[in-house]
Order: structure tokens, then sequence, then C-alpha cells
């Protein structure tokens, strides 16, 4: 039963994937495309009015100007770059490290931060799990006496069912749609960007297209740690809605496995009705069985007696 479950999963895994390549391809190859022809035309027009230049020198001076764009440092002369290793911008880029979130617009150069980040996240990916989790269970209790202020349909899988869809729909609103909005007010995004950064950061996936607390402004320090805690709350409530989802799942299945287990009802020679299993194992017939005993019992007391 378990192989065909792990297979079956495995089949939609694959399936689900291959549907993904297919829409993001679609999507974003035509893009790709012509943003890549528009800047070769750009290089086009740029050579013709700076006939002076060879194609030779242009093409030293991009890949300059890009590898210092890899390390995100920006040095065209009518930006300022900001400092990106400063100490609260560590402090964001360490969170990234132990949540495996992995934004990407930093990561360190130096031979002595490599190594350095790799024992870092050997120590700090569990330390993080450990408390991401057990905060999550705190937090059960809060949501478990909401819940059952709630008045539902008194029919078990009813129950089960809108108490996990409440439990989602208030995670969601908090930690994920109250957010958007914020992030769309203080970064000038919009809210579907501000949304897609909300799910992309609690999802772990972190592409690093969208990263908070890059622009100077006004309390830039407290920003990023509210968003640190931010990060941290979402996580654990990540973490303890797939606790839920997972017994959840493990409830039904146990249901539905029961429903299917057929029992046969039985007559045995005493008038006594019981339960039998496929394999013939008595289920119910203890009670009878020591009422048997208890009047042997008596039986040979009173012959003794005689």
């Amino acid at each position: 039963m378990l192989c065909r479950y792990v297979s079956v999963l495995g089949i939609i895994l694959v399936v689900y994937l291959c549907l993904g390549a297919l829409v993001f391809h679609y999507i974003e190859h035509p893009r790709e495309t012509e943003v890549r022809d528009s800047q070769r035309r750009s290089i086009k027009d740029f050579m013709s009015n700076y006939s002076c230049l060879s194609r030779a020198d242009l093409e030293v001076f991009m890949k300059k100007m890009l590898a210092a764009y890899d390390q995100h440092v920006r040095v065209t002369t009518n930006t300022t770059s900001n400092d990106n290793w400063d100490f609260f911008s560590c402090l964001l880029f360490s969170l990234t490290i132990v949540t495996t979130i992995g934004y990407g617009n930093m990561s360190p150069v130096t031979p002595g931060g490599q190594a350095f980040c790799v024992l870092y996240a050997l120590v700090g990916i569990p330390l993080c799990g450990a408390f991401i989790i057990n905060v999550g269970v705190k937090l059960q209790s809060p949501m478990r006496k909401l819940l059952v202020k709630v008045c539902f349909p008194k029919h078990p899988k009813i129950e089960l069912y809108l108490k996990n869809g409440l439990f989602m729909l208030v995670g969601l609103l908090i930690w994920l749609f109250i957010p958007a909005v914020v992030f769309s007010a203080v970064e000038k995004w919009t809210y579907g960007e501000s949304l897609y950064y909300c799910v992309i950061t609690m999802t772990t996936v972190g592409f690093g297209d969208f990263v908070p607390g890059q622009k100077e402004k006004e309390y830039r320090e407290v920003y990023r740690v509210l968003l640190v805690l931010w990060i941290l709350m979402g996580y654990a409530w990540l973490a303890m809605f797939l606790s839920k989802m997972t017994d959840t799942l493990v409830q039904v299945n146990n249901t539905i496995e029961d429903e299917k287990r057929p029992g046969k009802s039985s007559t045995d020679e005493d008038g006594e009705c019981y339960t039998t299993t496929e394999k013939g194992t008595i289920e119910v017939k203890v009670k009878n069985e020591v009422k048997g005993m208890k009047e042997a019992k008596d039986t040979i007391m009173i012959t003794t007696t005689l």
C-alpha cells in the first residue's frame, strides 16, 4: 500500500514539474528574447554613435561592470552604492542562510567568508529548524482556543475541514496578505509584487528578484529587524500549518481504511453476536467470556458446598 502511494505521488510530482516547465517556458521565454534583441540593438546604436570606441574595448568595459554587479556593487556615477556588508545587512543575510531562503542578492566572495558560511549553515539550519518547530507548537494553543469559540456543524468530517480552512485563512491573512500591504507601501511595489515576494519568501524559494530594505530610508535598521521577526514567525506558522495538514491527512486516510476494512457479523452457539475480521479474529466477545467464567466459578463453589 505504501509503495503504491509513493509511486502515485512520484508520478504526480513529475507531471507537475513538467507542467510548470512548459508554462514558464511559454510565458517567460518571449520576454527574454525581446530583452536580448533590444540590448543588441542598443549596443549597435551606441557603436554607431561612438565610432572611435572599438567593439573589443566595449566588451571589456561591459564585463568589468557586470563583474561588479554580480557582487551587488553599483558603480555608475549617478547612483550611490550602499554598503552590502554593514551589520544589519549581514543580519538579514545570516537569516537567509539558516532559513535556507538564499535570496542571492548577497554572497561571500572571499575564501574565508565562504568557509565560514559552510560551517555557519551546518550549525544554524538545524538550530533554526528546532526553534521554528517549537514556536509552532506553542502557537497551537491560542489557535485551538480561537477555533473552540467558533461554532461548527456537529459533523466530524465537516468540522475537521472547516477548522483547517479557518486556520489556513487566518494564517494567510496575518503572514501574507497584511504584510503584502506593508511592503507595497514601504517598498513602493505593486500589491501583486509584494504578495509574490511574501509567498516566495515564506516557501523558502527566495529568488532574490525582490529584496526589501535595500533602499535608503529612515529607520532602515529597525525595518530590517522587523523583517527578520516576520520571517521567523511566519515560518513557525508554516511549520504548524504543515504539521496540522499532515495530521489531517493521516486522520482522513485512517478513516478511509477503516471504512474499506470489511467485517463479518456472526452468532455463536449461545446466541451471542460478535464481529470478526477477514482473518477470523474475534474483536468483540470479551464481556461474554468474563460472564461465562464468573458463572462457572459460582457453579464450582455451589458444588463444593454441597
